[in-house]
């Protein structure tokens, strides 16, 4: 998680403990609501966004639940008002229009645009990234984290579907949550669903909805974790003992949550199992450098992730002395710098485009056809482990250096610093 996503998170659980205190004075409550937001907005766009979406359909449902008349709480101390969500909006847009030259809010039309023109692809594992993650195979310890994320998800919307219930059937908050924090949950749970939807996840991963979403949702997973317990005693264990003591329950809870965290915090992954962990793989990064038997596709996760030296000097001397109009032919990255103008990420670091602010014409490098008057931009990961990666998403693809070496010599090689080579083809 970068920082600055932290720092967002922090706001938004800050907004919530505004939410749910019921003692504070209202003056220096609203004071306070105008710093976390503000702060929220200029913290990290995607974070903000999301909540910006959240507190209008918030709005609508307190809105329309009201005027129902059921299921209402009619509590004076209300923090998601109309006056809230307007100035939330009108902050969030103002910020990004002006400030950022309205980059980002294009991004957003233009994802609102590809998810309505792909309703049709719903469920389709090349479009949805949460499809792919569940139909893929992946390291063991990663496999092993897959499925508990799957049983948490479950409990949580156990734990959602048992709040509901009680709502509609008992006609009172025997779990004592707020309102608006349970409609926010709700929403927020609405969401997380929502990245099913194909396209919605390439741009706004799954992790990161799943993490922003834990931080309302996880006492449900508690809630859930608990009711789903006691079901699976009530109909297939009525004669186990051990289970039919309330305190069993918690203590089963807490292993899962002990096991769910040693895999999540890539221990099990790095001291017992060894395989790559994504989320932590540079606690894996010597080990999986100096071993020749890990998989290709971890490896290439790991110099994705770390960007070296040599990649950044001779990718700053390429953008500093190129010419400007021709095209950089590179290879695909996890987490490299993403140009409006492509449909892949590229192994130019992001630091050298940043330096120099020079964005330049990048195409993936291909065994079929290259550009005369162009160049052929070859990282670490390309020349130290000889591999070169043509496609990611949705499909992951490479091919050998070796198979290029006929392209290559048909170019001069302009730079090299033992880690890296830039020809002119």
């Amino acid at each position: 998680m970068i920082i600055k996503q932290g720092f967002a998170l922090f706001f938004v659980v800050l907004l919530i403990l505004l939410m749910v205190d019921k003692t504070i004075d209202p003056i220096k409550k609203n004071i306070l609501l105008i710093i976390f937001v503000f702060s929220l907005i200029v913290s990290h766009y995607a974070v903000s966004y999301i909540f910006m979406f959240l507190f209008i359909f918030v709005l609508c449902f307190i809105s329309l639940n009201k005027k129902s008349g059921k299921y209402y709480n009619k509590s004076k101390t209300v923090t998601i008002s109309s006056s809230f969500v307007l100035f939330y909006i009108v902050s969030a847009i103002s910020w990004y229009i002006y400030i950022s030259k309205s980059s980002t809010f294009k991004d957003i039309l233009i994802l609102g645009n590809n998810i309505a023109s792909s309703v049709t692809e719903f469920l389709n594992p090349q479009y949805s990234f949460t499809v792919r993650i569940f139909i893929n195979e992946f390291p063991l310890s990663i496999e092993i984290l897959k499925y508990l994320y799957l049983i948490s998800a479950i409990f949580i919307a156990s734990g959602i579907l048992d709040l509901l219930l009680s709502a509609f059937f008992q006609k009172e908050n025997r779990f004592k949550f707020n309102y608006e924090y349970t409609v926010l949950s709700i929403i927020l749970f609405a969401f997380l669903l929502g990245t099913f939807v194909p396209r919605t996840s390439t741009a706004i991963t799954t992790d990161r909805v799943y993490m922003i979403a834990s931080i309302l949702l996880a006492p449900f997973c508690i809630i859930g974790g608990i009711a789903f317990i006691e079901n699976v005693e009530k109909i297939y264990n009525r004669n186990h003992k051990y289970l039919k003591n309330n305190k069993n329950h918690y203590k089963i809870m807490s292993l899962f949550l002990m096991v769910f965290l040693l895999f999540n915090s890539g221990w099990m992954s790095e001291v017992i199992i060894k395989d790559g962990f994504y989320p932590c793989i540079y606690l894996s990064k010597e080990r999986i450098m100096n071993n020749k038997n890990i998989d290709i596709q971890t490896k290439t996760y790991l110099y994705s992730r770390y960007t070296f030296d040599c990649d950044v000097v001779s990718s700053l001397w390429l953008l500093k002395n190129m010419e400007i109009e021709k095209v950089i032919y590179t290879d695909v990255s996890r987490n490299g710098n993403f140009f409006v103008n492509t449909s892949s990420y590229t192994s130019i670091p992001y630091i050298s485009t940043i330096k120099t602010g020079i964005i330049p014409h990048i195409r993936t490098v291909s065994i079929d056809q290259i550009d005369q008057e162009s160049y052929i931009y070859l990282r670490y990961l390309n020349i130290k482990e000889g591999i070169i990666i043509t496609s990611i998403y949705p499909t992951f693809s490479w091919n050998y250096t070796s198979e290029f070496f006929s392209i290559l010599d048909a170019g001069n090689k302009i730079y090299t610093n033992e880690g890296s080579e830039i020809y002119y083809h």
